[in-house]
């Protein structure tokens, strides 16, 4: 009996200091992350499922539309009541859910202590999944501290066409206790590339510690984890309850509730307040919102909000889609017969198109370009100070190797320029690069880290030896935080 006290002792000692540990070493990376903005988070890539090379040697494209289904629902941490709010009919279905840690009915049957080793994921994906039908098969799942989950699935017809499946996690807050952050999903549907990210972010939270969306969106790491993450994808979807809230009185907003006054309540929505103030997912789109706030009902009531809360639209859809990759909404609303949780799920439709590139033959002639960009400038730069060593990044799959091109002409904080910057393709068919995009990226050296100014998309030009003006937005974070300009052209041959 005393061996078995001491043994108990020494692994409670044990536990204990390895939980010290871990939280220096949490503390110190916090501690990094305020101070020089970033977490010293491992940089190698997730993986991926369903690998499918990026093959070069490609032509004329068609285009394929594909129905999608895209819901969210916070449990509160109820047994679901049922899945009737999952529309039928559509290609694929992408489910995120916040506060999923039900009971199940086997862990009601289970003693108390046995009920820690308990998890409902299962359950919840595997009511999903039967929900829908053997039609479907389950793409990906992914879940985050028994609480925030996703799921993917689509009909098995198509199941064939999806490829490079990838998913990553971020916990926000405290890391042991926290219950928000957010998981994501990306894949390739055709040739075209699709990412969901699935939120829970806390209600109004102080940037300065990073627990806002944008900062959410600043730890996705999914395609090539230098660069702004939805800028790589040809749409981007972000979904989940993301915990903005309707500002004003109580009695004012269940008036305009009453009278469907759908307008006065977008016009109190924090979220359209702060995107048009102070720029936070500026660059992602909504549907309307004509119906009423999904938070936070009385259990049990279809109508009745909770007296002491003013009705909010916490759970949304935005998403962003890529120039010419056609994107159209057919509904976004809120299921509000569905009332055993305090929210009421959410449901956006979309019809997506999808692009599919014809494989050339091995025997037809691919050439190397030669790609210039002149007078280059980023301006109205939104940043504090900007050192003489900054450096414009570019990436392509249709490059070797990510190049920089370093600027020592800054004429203020606010403003670079580079004269010339140019490289060399990898062997290709000109319709396909005339198709695609080419991402700059501003860095600014910083102490002990490159520090990501900005990033924005160019679109290759569609006639060879033409010079084209291009001048857009820099994006970070789903903000803009200046503009980038300047000219490109595309010639045959190398350097």
């Amino acid at each position: 009996m005393v061996e078995d006290q001491g043994g108990l002792l020494w692994y409670l000692l044990e536990g204990l200091v390895s939980l010290v540990l871990w939280l220096t070493i949490w503390t110190v990376s916090v501690a990094f992350s305020v101070l020089f903005g970033r977490v010293m988070l491992s940089m190698s890539r997730p993986s991926i499922l369903k690998p499918k090379e990026n093959s070069l040697s490609k032509g004329k494209s068609e285009e394929k539309d594909v129905t999608l289904f895209i819901g969210s629902w916070n449990l509160f941490d109820q047994q679901p009541q049922n899945l009737s709010w999952i529309s039928e009919g559509y290609d694929i279905y992408v489910i995120g859910s916040q506060e999923c840690g039900y009971e199940t009915e086997d862990q009601k049957k289970a003693k108390a202590w046995e009920k820690i080793f308990y998890s409902c994921e299962e359950d919840w994906f595997k009511r999903i999944a039967d929900h829908l039908g053997p039609e479907y098969t389950t793409v990906m799942t992914h879940s985050i501290r028994d609480s925030i989950r996703i799921i993917v699935s689509a009909r098995t017809s198509i199941y064939p066409n999806i490829s490079n499946i990838e998913c990553f996690q971020r916990v926000i807050g405290f890391p042991i206790f926290s219950k928000k952050g957010g998981v994501g999903v990306a894949m390739d549907i055709n040739d075209t590339k699709v990412c969901f990210m699935n939120v829970h972010l806390p209600p109004r939270a102080p940037k300065w510690i990073g627990l806002t969306a944008a900062e959410t969106l600043r730890w996705l790491r999914l395609g090539e984890i230098r660069y702004e993450a939805f800028l790589q994808y040809d749409h981007f979807f972000l979904l989940g309850d993301l915990n903005f809230r309707v500002d004003g009185k109580r009695e004012e907003i269940a008036k305009f509730i009453e009278d469907k006054d759908w307008d006065q309540l977008t016009e109190r929505d924090s979220l359209k307040k702060e995107q048009k103030s102070t720029g936070t997912l500026e660059v992602f789109q909504e549907g309307k919102l004509a119906f009423r706030p999904t938070y936070k009902y009385e259990l049990g009531s279809s109508t009745e909000y909770m007296k002491n809360r003013i009705p909010s639209y916490c759970d949304r859809v935005l998403f962003s889609s890529r120039p010419n990759h056609r994107l159209r909404q057919k509904s976004y609303g809120a299921s509000h017969d569905i009332t055993s949780s305090d929210h009421h799920p959410l449901f956006a439709t979309f019809i997506m198109e999808t692009k599919i590139f014809k494989e050339l033959d091995n025997n037809q002639s691919f050439n190397q370009f030669y790609v210039l960009l002149t007078d280059v400038k980023a301006e109205e730069l939104k940043v504090d100070f900007v050192l003489n060593r900054n450096f414009l990044e570019l990436y392509t799959p249709f490059l070797n190797d990510r190049t920089k091109f370093f600027s020592h002409d800054n004429k203020s904080h606010t403003e670079l320029e580079w004269k010339t910057v140019s490289f060399s393709t990898k062997p290709t068919n000109f319709q396909y690069l005339s198709t695609q995009f080419l991402l700059l990226t501003v860095f600014n050296t910083g102490l002990l880290v490159n520090e990501m100014i900005g990033s924005a998309l160019v679109a290759f030009p569609s006639k060879r030896d033409e010079s084209v003006p291009f001048s857009t937005d820099l994006i970070a974070r789903g903000s803009k935080v200046g503009t980038i300009s300047g000219n490109i052209s595309i010639q045959p041959g190398l350097y």
